[in-house]
């Protein structure tokens, strides 16, 4: 991996929390909403709804159809993936291993509801997949950042039978990033998932040193933080380690940069690196404020 410079990295901390999201482009659904989140699934782990919300995507410019040639960027459009929830969870050491896996865990227990046919409000429901970043905060103590994001219409993003995603090829999908997205989340190669996630960031409100630091210019995660996936027939996981990256300890380690107002947000897009995969789409956004937040993490037993 390569080092982090102020000019390219990104940073969260456990003083930047999360607002209900908007309306998904593709469904129309709303978002999860915590309010009508079942004691069963929610457990009091989630982020409380003022402190997180869903970015427009226009808001930030990505590879143009002819960029390989002409170096052109344009507004994205709408997230292809629902903002489902977002936690923040202390641990006692690390769960390298993700949430999605695990038992206790947000989408383990929203499939046994699924298989006993629970009668849940639709924001309780299982998506088709979901994709979900966990970021693991350097410590002690030990915080994970957990964002889940809901793909709900497998034939409106142009996604097959994840089973079945071999049998594509780039011509015979229907959108740009359809087959990309393929590979990225049914196929079963992590180096080309450490290839291409991007993250661009951006911070709205904050210090200048903060903003400064932070920066707005895209990169590609596993190029600078070690991050490791895990698979499952309805999740994707990716574990980005934030403490990888020296830099951004250091810049965590800045307690007067979170003394403020902070909105600070993140979209994931994956980097389209032929001219199939162009025009880019943002995957998915998120945007985190701390006003109002009370400090108040809940405990993550993952024991079994």
């Amino acid at each position: 991996m390569e080092s982090l410079t102020f000019d390219d990295t990104f940073s969260l901390a456990p003083s930047i929390s999360m607002a209900p999201s908007k309306l998904n482009a593709l469904t129309g659904e709303k978002s999860w909403d915590q309010q009508d989140t079942s004691a069963e699934i929610a457990q009091g782990e989630s982020l409380h709804s003022d402190h997180w919300d869903e970015l427009d995507a226009s808001k930030f410019d990505v590879r143009g159809n002819n960029y390989l040639v002409d170096r052109q960027k344009i507004s994205s459009a709408p997230n292809l993936l629902r903002l489902m929830a977002v936690d923040l969870l202390e641990v006692d050491e690390p769960l390298m291993d993700g949430f999605c896996s695990h038992p206790k865990g947000r989408v383990q227990r929203m499939l046994q509801l699924e298989k006993r046919n629970a009668d849940v409000a639709s924001s309780q429901q299982m998506p088709s997949f979901v994709f979900c970043v966990n970021m693991v905060l350097p410590g002690p103590p030990n915080y994970h950042l957990v964002m889940y994001f809901a793909v709900d219409d497998m034939e409106g993003l142009g996604l097959s039978n994840p089973k079945a995603w071999q049998m594509l090829s780039p011509g015979s999908v229907n959108k740009p990033y359809s087959f990309q997205l393929q590979q990225f989340l049914f196929g079963d190669s992590d180096e080309y998932r450490n290839k291409v996630l991007k993250m661009i960031p951006r911070i709205t409100e904050g210090s200048f040193l903060l903003k400064t630091a932070v920066g707005t210019k895209p990169f590609i995660l596993g190029k600078y933080l070690k991050q490791t996936f895990v698979q499952g027939e309805r999740f994707l996981e990716v574990i980005v380690d934030v403490g990888s990256s020296p830099t951004t300890q250091k810049l965590l380690g800045l307690k007067s940069v979170y003394k403020n107002k902070i909105v600070a947000g993140m979209a994931f897009v994956l980097e389209g690196i032929d001219e199939v995969s162009l025009p880019e789409n943002i995957l998915c956004s998120v945007e985190l404020n701390n006003e109002g937040f009370d400090g108040n993490i809940p405990f993550f037993d993952n024991t079994l």
